[in-house]
């Protein structure tokens, strides 16, 4: 009987956001799209976004490492350095 926790930190650490909604077998994915989070990231102005884990979906305004073998390519290797 767990519930699946989607929290938001800044650059210091400090939890900014937090949504209970969902059991703890829902996916984080799930989880995040039926919290109010979600709304709050998509509308993010120009320049602004959120960095997740992979699994989430990459969007304009939520950005994710690639993984597997997608990483292998330097570019996107490079890309997840500078996301870290």
């Amino acid at each position: 009987n767990g519930v699946n926790i989607q929290a938001t930190c800044d650059a210091h650490c400090w939890f900014t956001s937090l949504s209970v909604i969902c059991p703890g077998g829902s996916s984080d994915s799930k989880s995040f799209y039926a919290s109010k989070l979600y709304n709050l990231v998509s509308q993010l102005p120009d320049g602004f976004f959120v960095v997740g884990d992979n699994a989430y979906t990459s969007s304009h305004t939520l950005l994710i490492p690639y993984s597997g073998v997608n990483k292998q390519n330097q570019a996107k290797d490079a890309f997840n350095f500078f996301l870290s």
